[in-house]
């Protein structure tokens, strides 16, 4: 007879990185979506006008006033004054409108002039105070019964 045990001694568990690799992506997700939920809520998302669903519907109009400026090309001219910091605007004389800088990157630096013509049907606005880069010159004025319409991009330099 054998007196010692055939009794193998205990096998010592092995460890096993699922739990923690599970919980770390859990963990890591949960982070990544409350981060993004913090993101977009603070996030400024600008429409192109606060009533721009509005401004769809009459968009036919708008076609229109384009078009009628189009044949009006050579007496409309929007354009920055080299060296000067001034934009110029030249409509038909005697047009009543407005003229709208509008800064597609941030709204809120958005200006609106009333359109103020001298005898020659031109315009100069100081745009030296503007932040520099890309704006865009809507241009709209009445000229007896019919609307008129021009958009032109304006690039202000730095200083």
């Amino acid at each position: 007879m054998n007196t010692e045990s055939s009794v193998a001694a205990p096998l010592k568990p092995s460890w096993n990185p699922w739990p923690y690799g599970l919980v770390a992506f859990l963990g890591s997700f949960f982070c990544a979506v409350v981060g993004f939920g913090i993101f977009a809520t603070r996030h400024h998302q600008d429409l192109v006008s606060p009533d721009y669903y509005e401004h769809e519907i009459r968009f036919q109009e708008q076609i229109e006033r384009v078009a009628r400026t189009e044949a009006l090309s050579s007496e409309v001219t929007v354009a920055l004054v080299a060296g000067s910091g001034q934009l110029e605007v030249q409509v038909p004389a005697n047009s009543v409108g407005t003229i709208k800088l509008y800064r597609p990157a941030d709204a809120r630096l958005d200006l609106i002039f009333p359109l103020i013509l001298d005898a020659q049907g031109r315009q100069r606005l100081d745009v030296s105070a503007l932040k520099p880069g890309l704006w865009k010159a809507h241009v709209q004025w009445k000229a007896g019964a019919e609307e008129f319409f021009k958009d032109v991009p304006v690039v202000i330099p730095n200083r």
